[in-house]
């Protein structure tokens, strides 16, 4: 699956070595089951250890891939499989898996030409291994890579018996063994209802009132048929919702609940409380309750976030920042080519960083195919970032969340950045045809502080610097006269 640079060896292991995270399944995922032939021909399904209790590590490899030969060798998870595996304690299971659709001579001997990468094996990988090891070729299949948004080689996870996922990298043996000993209890009552995930409302909403979405799981033993959703806002119960549905143990659905409406600007919590499992009494209600915080900026500016993704979606991810402070953040991507749509609230005339990483470090294009991601603000691009040569692991891109743009046919785009700003700041703009344009800076009382001399611009992209050498703390207004139409963005200037 993965690809591998042979002319940078050194850097693609630093890569694979130290890119742990965002990528990947983020902590507390929900696993998917798993039903995989090994290379010796006997089947393995991953819930058949997971409904038995047993925790179960997934080390999922290339036969290329240095840093993984050397976990392997190291002996880490033959000593763990061999004290809390089958043969030991019984407690335990470990899963290797092939991820890049090596054949099995490469699983068995150095050289060749194996994987989607091209590389050389490592060596005999399975030359003294008694846990099971799988290959994503047939009879298999690399979905395990889909599922398990696998970025780079090794990825070692940690699936629970509750089906949680947690990635824990190459540890000792003991050190897994202490992983796995932190896994929640198993679910041992009949009756166990419990919110697996508080999912919406989360972030910033331009609007006054949101649809709650969570994901339900059953705990209990018993077939869960139904249950009581109980939904408050700020500690206020606003609805009680029924829901029936039938969920054998550990699995999961997601619930809808009728929207909230008319709440005020500012920040909240939404609390979800699960009630009546089956028209019973819960036996365990540590796990009925979640709650998100979020906020309300009913007057915000709705951007839209973009993303077409390339051939290995799950490599990339983006970042809108205010400053160095995390705005928003993607979900991760598992569709090929595919558009996502991410709607983020943000404060109107302002302006933020765009940034957009991709683990692997090959600027979200490979093979031809190249994705990319918009900033887009009333109807208007106002940021974009292609894949491509001219980034490698990260880049970024400024964007305003200036009104008034669309209402201009001349004008493509316009920021202003940074903002705020002590010194001085760039105005961008991108004009569709000559214009003459004016600037001029106004403070609270009207009175105009400073100005960028009127000029014409032909079509094309341009920029102008507004000083604030001589202005104080406080803020402003910028005023822009294009074409004769005006267009007004707040500044801000920290001293």
């Amino acid at each position: 699956m993965k690809k591998i640079l042979l002319v940078m060896c050194l850097a693609v292991s630093m890569i694979l070595l130290v890119n742990q995270g965002k990528a990947q399944l983020p902590a507390g995922s929900y696993a998917k089951n798993i039903s995989m032939t090994d290379y010796l021909g006997t089947p393995y399904t991953l819930y058949s250890y997971t409904d038995a209790g047993k925790p179960v590590i997934m080390d999922v490899s290339a036969t290329w891939c240095s840093p993984c030969w050397s976990y392997h060798t190291s002996g880490a998870l033959e000593t763990y499989y061999g004290a809390y595996g089958p043969s030991g304690d019984n407690s335990s299971m470990v899963f290797w898996i092939e991820g890049d659709e090596s054949s099995l001579s490469c699983l068995q001997a150095a050289g060749g030409s194996c994987g989607n990468s091209g590389g050389a094996s490592q060596g005999n990988w399975t030359s003294g291994t008694t846990f099971p090891m799988f290959l994503t070729v047939a009879p298999n299949t690399n979905q395990v890579d889909i599922d398990y948004s696998i970025a780079y080689f090794p990825t070692i996870y940690l699936i629970c018996p509750n089906r949680s996922v947690t990635e824990v990298g190459q540890q000792t043996s003991a050190g897994l063994h202490t992983a796995a000993l932190g896994c929640p209890a198993a679910g041992t009552n009949a009756l166990d209802a419990a919110v697996w995930k508080a999912k919406k409302p989360s972030g910033s909403y331009c609007a006054t009132s949101v649809t709650p979405e969570f994901t339900l799981q059953n705990y209990g033993t018993t077939a869960l048929t139904s249950c009581s959703v109980v939904v408050k806002l700020d500690g206020t119960t606003q609805s009680t919702t029924p829901w029936t549905g039938s969920l054998a143990q550990y699995e999961i659905a997601n619930v809808t609940i009728p929207a909230v409406n008319g709440i005020a600007d500012g920040s909240h919590t939404m609390t979800f409380e699960i009630t009546s499992p089956n028209g019973g009494t819960d036996q365990n209600t540590s796990n009925n309750i979640a709650t998100n915080t979020f906020s309300i900026f009913s007057n915000g500016a709705n951007v839209t976030i973009q993303t077409k993704t390339d051939n290995y979606p799950s490599e990339n991810y983006w970042e809108v920042k205010d400053g160095s402070t995390v705005i928003a953040t993607s979900e991760p991507f598992t569709a090929t080519q595919t558009v996502y749509n991410t709607s983020v609230c943000l404060e109107t005339d302002h302006c933020y960083t765009l940034w957009v990483y991709d683990t692997y470090g090959d600027g979200m294009s490979y093979g031809g195919v190249s994705g990319y991601v918009k900033a887009i603000f009333n109807g208007t691009t106002v940021a974009t970032i292609n894949g491509g040569s001219s980034w490698t692991t990260s880049t970024s891109a400024n964007f305003c969340t200036t009104t008034g743009v669309e209402e201009i046919e001349s004008l493509s785009s316009f920021n202003v950045y940074p903002n705020p700003f002590s010194n001085s700041t760039t105005v961008e703009f991108a004009l569709t045809q000559p214009e003459k344009i004016s600037i001029d800076v106004y403070n609270l009382l009207g009175e105009k502080v400073t100005s960028v001399a009127e000029a014409t611009y032909g079509a094309g992209s341009h920029t102008a610097t507004i000083n604030a050498d001589n202005l104080s703390q406080g803020v402003y207004y910028m005023t822009a006269i294009i074409g004769g139409q005006k267009l007004t963005q707040k500044l801000s200037v920290v001293k």
